[in-house]
């Protein structure tokens, strides 16, 4: 929300620069302010996104050394048993462990 706004007050400015400062038709402003509005709200677009596959990346690395601890040292469990056996030693109602993961946020309890 932040951002937005943030990004509407600087285009807003930018109109009123090009407008004052280089003496530009107020239509002229008006087109480089929406061109500057739209220029940055689309970097904020790929900058968020990116950061979305990089979590999500991150997320998928930290699921599978979580699946590979969970393996007994012979490596013979197959990964369903494994998340079964998580499952086990999760708080009843807490979700997946996908969800306890994504939380950043694991309780673990003997039930």
């Amino acid at each position: 929300m932040f951002v937005i706004f943030a990004v509407t007050v600087l285009s807003l400015a930018a109109g009123a620069g090009l407008l004052a400062q280089l003496g530009l038709a107020v239509w002229w402003a008006m087109v480089g302010a929406l061109a500057i509005y739209a220029a940055l709200l689309t970097l904020h677009l790929v900058a968020r996104r990116s950061f979305a596959a990089l979590d999500e990346a991150a997320t998928d690395r930290l699921q599978a050394q979580i699946d590979a601890l969970m393996l007994p040292p012979g490596g013979n469990e197959s990964p369903h048993q494994a998340q079964e056996n998580f499952a086990i030693f999760q708080e009843p109602g807490s979700g997946s462990s996908r969800a306890a993961v994504r939380s950043g946020i694991a309780k673990f309890s003997c039930a």
